[in-house]
């Protein structure tokens, strides 16, 4: 397994050089396919006691969060979570439940639940988790409330047996199609996942997101194709030993540790620590699933041959942080840089002498080079 991993690796290598956005769009537009989202539709009648009248039971199942999921598996993102689903009652952790007309007992059920849970703040109007709703009901020999009769004998039926097994089927064969994946990343990942070494295997629980309907994942681009071709072009420099980012991108962010996994050892069990990257913020995406390494700063930013900003003020151009500032926005001329632009780009490269600008960002590579033990 780790033999087949070092041959594709070398493989990994050549095809950096090509237009990584064209793989982001392909699996941008392969997750749009993901999000067509047929939900499952429950029509019941409840039955209650004696000369009361029946009532409606009617609620909307919806699989939009395994949809999510997946999504974001294809972009290197959750992955473990995804491969994590092992057997077809797995799927009912990412399942909503939409009330559509039940009997008033089952709303007040559900207000019952959102006081006793944690983050149900968070949940839609009428709707809340699966988990949850079953909670609401329970058999009860004689004293079994009607709700939980017709709920129950719904729920434990063919149907959802069914549901389950497909939606679990559909995941099966995501999770055979990740693993043809030619994504660095998602290899390294997988190479530590079978290996039983990714660093989730010793936690108490596997990681779960129930995703909102209104869920905007973090992998959606910040910027466009050109901005992203320029990056990659830039990471790609021999002569740039080291990244800082001020954006919170993870498919910039995405672009770097898979350099950073390139200049480092290709064996997916060793730690990719040999090519520093720092991130101002601690709200991107962490490094430990693909057994990466980065330096996160609460506030001010590290030190970075090439800077990855949104705009470039005056206090990064005369910071002597970086050779090279990469920026969404142009800001015009600056004394001492060279300025070149693209369609929605802008590049900073200092122009002074090697013997200049090291002796500017001495103190601040000392920094890097005692934290990364590496020479940059």
């Amino acid at each position: 397994m780790v033999g087949g991993y070092w041959k594709w690796n070398a493989l990994a290598r050549v095809k950096w050089s090509r237009d990584y956005v064209s793989i982001v769009l392909r699996l941008a537009a392969r997750a749009n396919v993901l999000q067509i989202v047929i939900p499952m539709l429950v029509d019941l009648i409840c039955h209650f006691w004696r000369n009361d009248p029946s009532l409606p039971f009617r609620v909307k199942l919806h699989d939009l969060s395994l949809r999510h999921l997946m999504a974001d598996a294809a972009e290197a993102y959750r992955v473990y979570e995804l491969m994590a689903i092992q057997r077809p009652g797995d799927v009912w952790k990412y399942i909503w439940v939409e009330l559509l007309d039940v009997p008033p007992t089952v709303h007040d059920f559900r207000s019952w639940r959102k006081k006793d849970t944690k983050d149900a703040h968070k949940w839609p109007d009428n709707w809340l988790p699966l988990a949850d709703f079953d909670r609401c009901f329970y058999w009860a020999c004689d004293d079994t409330t009607p709700e939980s009769r017709c709920w129950l004998t719904e729920r434990e039926g063919p149907s959802f047996k069914d549901w389950a097994s497909e939606l679990y089927a559909e995941v099966k064969a995501f999770q055979v199609s990740l693993r043809e994946s030619t994504d660095l990343l998602i290899r390294t990942e997988l190479a530590c996942l079978d290996l039983r070494r990714h660093t989730y295997d010793f936690d108490a629980s596997t990681p779960l997101e129930l995703t909102r309907p209104d869920y905007r994942s973090r992998i959606k681009p910040c910027f466009n194709q050109r901005f992203y071709e320029m990056l990659r072009e830039l990471l790609s420099r021999a002569e740039v030993t080291c990244v800082s980012f001020l954006v919170d991108d993870y498919q910039a962010t995405r672009l770097a540790f898979m350099q950073q996994r390139l200049r480092s050892n290709s064996d997916p069990l060793t730690r990719a620590n040999r090519w520093p990257i720092c991130i101002s913020t601690e709200k991107s995406q962490g490094a430990a699933p693909w057994n990466a390494e980065a330096q996160v700063y609460s506030e001010g930013i590290g030190f970075g041959f090439l800077l990855v900003a949104n705009h470039a003020p005056d206090y990064y151009l005369n910071s002597g942080r970086f050779r090279w500032l990469l920026c969404a926005r142009d800001a015009g001329d600056f004394p001492g840089y060279r300025r070149t632009t693209g369609d929605d780009w802008c590049l900073y490269e200092d122009l002074s002498s090697e013997e200049v600008f090291a002796k500017e960002s001495e103190g601040r590579r000392w920094m890097l080079k005692e934290t990364w033990k590496v020479d940059v």
